[in-house]
């Protein structure tokens, strides 16, 4: 009785899997897709930030990092914008862009 007790939950999440349950829309892949792009971005730039902030990193690169992250923050605000209405397009490559421009700049930054 304890076994089934436990075994119980394990065996409901298998079925839910096995019988696609858990299957993603093609809505839900696009926002995934730019949520995990917007996030990485995001938190590579408030680490670097807080870099800077504790004295890790110079601040002399910070505008330009700061100007490359706005610009990636707008592109990826229009990303999310037409991502409502066209599915296809999952992560625009200006958006991918932009968010490798940041990390280019984060990178370079760090080196200095």
């Amino acid at each position: 009785m304890k076994m089934l007790k436990y075994s119980m939950p394990l065996v409901v999440v298998i079925a839910l899997l096995l019988g696609g349950a858990c299957k993603s829309s093609p809505k839900k892949v696009a926002f995934d897709t730019l949520y995990t792009l917007e996030h990485s971005t995001t938190a590579a730039y408030d680490t670097y930030i807080a870099g800077v902030i504790m004295g890790k990193w110079k601040t002399n690169d910070v505008p330009v990092v700061s100007k490359n992250y706005d610009q990636f923050q707008i592109g990826m605000n229009g990303a999310v914008e037409l991502a409502q209405f066209d599915w296809q397009s999952i992560a625009p490559s200006n958006v991918v862009h932009l968010g490798t421009v940041v990390i280019k700049s984060i990178v370079e930054a760090k080196a200095r």
